[in-house]
């Protein structure tokens, strides 16, 4: 993993998060392992890559409209994202393994979370609050993906500092 010195705060929240869903191991209570399958911005796989695996993406859409140019020094608000999971085939019950991976996802998620709420005042890595959506499985379609997957919405609430982007989260 390169080493961005300084870091911009939403990477650093980014990372942070990669870092929190790569517990989603056996040893952690969850059904599988993505020790190694959590990945960043990255939209295409291959066979060569690992399954189960996640992918985070920052969703293309964004609801907030844009504040008018010059208009204070701060961002309080949402960073939109959209988890894609892909699993193994199950040729009778194709998203089966999408539910399951869906939901140790999930449980990470809450886990988060419920130690957001537990220190308030000691945001998680700079994020202040989270909202999980229910998510969806898809069969294999071969036009998206050869195997079965599952979307995930996921809104992180956290304070930008236009002025000092690479400001980090005090400890």
């Amino acid at each position: 993993m390169a080493d961005y010195t300084p870091m911009p705060r939403r990477l650093y929240i980014l990372r942070a998060l990669t870092d929190h869903l790569r517990t989603i191991t056996p040893a952690n209570g969850y059904q599988h392992d993505l020790s190694e399958a959590v990945f960043r911005g990255r939209s295409q796989f291959g066979s060569g890559d690992p399954i189960p695996m996640l992918s985070i993406l920052q969703s293309p859409r964004n609801e907030e409209p844009l504040p008018a140019p010059g208009q204070g020094t701060g961002h309080h608000g949402p960073l939109d994202l959209l988890l894609q999971g892909f699993v193994g085939d199950d040729f009778d019950h194709p998203t089966d393994p999408a539910e399951l991976l869906l939901a140790d996802v999930k449980l990470a998620l809450g886990r988060l979370k419920d130690q957001i709420a537990q220190a308030p005042r000691m945001h998680w890595e700079g994020i202040e609050g989270i909202e999980i959506d229910q998510g969806i499985c898809r069969p294999p379609d071969g036009e998206i993906s050869a195997v079965a997957f599952f979307w995930l919405s996921v809104r992180l609430q956290y304070t930008d500092n236009v002025k000092d982007p690479y400001a980090v989260p005090a400890a």
